[in-house]
């Protein structure tokens, strides 16, 4: 067996998730470097490498839904680090692997192979780009390796708990320090009138001039009720500081977008799924309400909803479906059925669902959930013209992020695959039988003509047609 298996296809991690996206709006702007724990060293020796690695490869093998082997990923971990310090692995290495009788004679391989290219320590992020990019290309749904510290901003936001000031940041060109690029309504700036372009010159004391980005994020993070104090300045005014107080900064993951007082309707855009949506959904219908007028019919515009977290998907479907199934799940476990429960909020309410039929597997399996739940969906036809990464179709696979024993970092890996209603593996590219990137048949709602007037009107009239008034 080749332990070098042929490229696999990457729609999964060719675009950011949901919440890496949410990261760079509250407190990264524009960047991809990785912060690195305060416990984290600059260099690591071999020995601090072949730790890394192995329990890197070992969390794999325990976690990921269908991990290759431990040769494999061995393999490729020297292979990238040889090619990042410019010593490519010797060509006995391959021959070593595969004879290699248990995994202490493998590791015992990889340390040699290690002392052999490095005479020094080399650094850090060296090292952790290389073993990411090199067991990535092995892995279905790839490999992210991340410092503790962002992958707990990442649950903060993912449960719309994310603790900070509310505000993105950015360098500036000449490297004279840093300034913010947008200051977020509910946030601790925000509330002590900082600006948009005002420039933040130093944070707790410490000057932001020639300091990284990443450095100056780290400093701005902190647990909730702690303080930080920043020297702020503003356009043509005198520096002044301000004390701030971390504390958590909603997100808004739906938003009214029109009332219809004339048929009692709100069309309420979902721009993705959170733990507090079904809440927010209800905060706007009561506030809607509280503001006058009755409204009997709600309809959730998903069609441009970013639904790459499956579990957040599942919290919302169960706060507006009655008792169905919205798809399957399989796992290292087995294969198990993810279920709405009886009741629903708003139960005097009727939900009408309008999505865009195609744009992602998960999202076609919610909409086929709600038509047999008898929820009214509607749909705008998708153009089947466009490939699979236009229409923005995502990968069967939901990532999940564990520790790495002995370490300061956490792995994001592939733990289950998403099934259709069939208990069918779900594709990220066409096949022949419908499945996959192919939106499923029009069995899962009403396509929605584009006439004159608002999305909502266009609706109710159709409402209106099926007698749904």
């Amino acid at each position: 067996m080749s332990l070098y298996p042929a490229p696999r296809k990457r729609s999964f991690r060719a675009c950011k998730t949901a919440l890496s996206i949410a990261i760079q709006f509250f407190i990264v702007a524009a960047t991809c470097d990785r912060v690195q724990s305060d416990a984290t060293k600059d260099r690591m020796s071999a020995m601090q490498i072949k730790t890394l690695v192995r329990s890197v490869i070992e969390t794999i093998l325990q976690k990921h839904i269908e991990p290759p082997t431990r040769q494999q990923m061995v393999l490729e971990a020297a292979r990238q680090l040889g090619v990042s310090l410019n010593s490519p692995v010797s060509w006995e290495l391959s021959l070593a692997i595969s004879d290699a009788r248990d995994s202490v004679e493998l590791y015992k391989l990889f340390l040699t192979e290690l002392q052999r290219q490095i005479d020094s320590d080399v650094e850090t992020s060296v090292v952790l780009k290389s073993v990411e990019i090199g067991i990535d290309r092995l892995l279905v749904g790839g490999l992210d390796i991340d410092t503790r510290s962002n992958v707990q901003a990442e649950e903060q936001i993912a449960a719309n708990r994310y603790v900070g000031i509310g505000v993105t940041v950015a360098a500036l060109r000449d490297g004279k320090g840093m300034q913010f690029n947008k200051v977020f309504e509910g946030g601790a700036a925000f509330s002590a009138g900082i600006l948009d372009a005002d420039m933040l010159e130093s944070v707790d004391g410490k000057s932001t001039v020639g300091r990284s980005l990443v450095e100056v994020i780290e400093w701005l993070r902190g647990a909730a009720d702690t303080t930080v104090i920043l020297a702020v300045r503003s356009k043509g005014e005198p520096s002044r500081e301000l004390k701030l107080v971390r504390r958590v900064v909603p997100l808004k993951s739906l938003e009214l977008i029109e009332k219809n007082a004339t048929d009692s309707a709100l069309h309420i855009k979902v721009n993705s799924f959170s733990a507090s949506s079904v809440t927010e959904l209800q905060n706007i219908v009561f506030k809607s309400e509280a503001d006058g007028g009755k409204w009997n019919t709600i309809v959730l515009d998903i069609q441009n909803a970013i639904a790459e977290n499956l579990h957040f998907l599942h919290l919302f479907a169960d706060g507006i479906l009655n008792e169905t199934v919205l798809c399957k799940i399989q796992t290292r476990n087995g294969i198990r059925s993810l279920n709405t429960e009886e009741g629903r909020v708003l139960d005097d309410k009727r939900i009408v669902i309008l999505y865009r039929l195609g744009q992602s597997e998960i999202l076609d399996l919610f909409g086929q959930a709600c038509v047999k739940a008898d929820i009214p969906v509607f749909f705008w036809e998708p153009d089947l013209n466009k490939s699979v990464a236009e229409r923005g179709v995502i990968a069967p696979g939901e990532n999940e992020a564990f520790a790495v024993a002995g370490t300061e970092y956490f792995i994001k890996i592939t733990a289950s695959r998403l099934l259709d209603k069939n208990g069918r593996q779900v594709n990220s590219t066409p096949s022949d039988d419908g499945l996959g990137a192919k939106p499923s048949e029009p069995t899962n709602g009403k396509p929605l003509l584009r006439k004159e007037g608002s999305v909502l009107n266009c609706i109710l009239l159709e409402l209106k047609k099926i007698g749904g008034q």
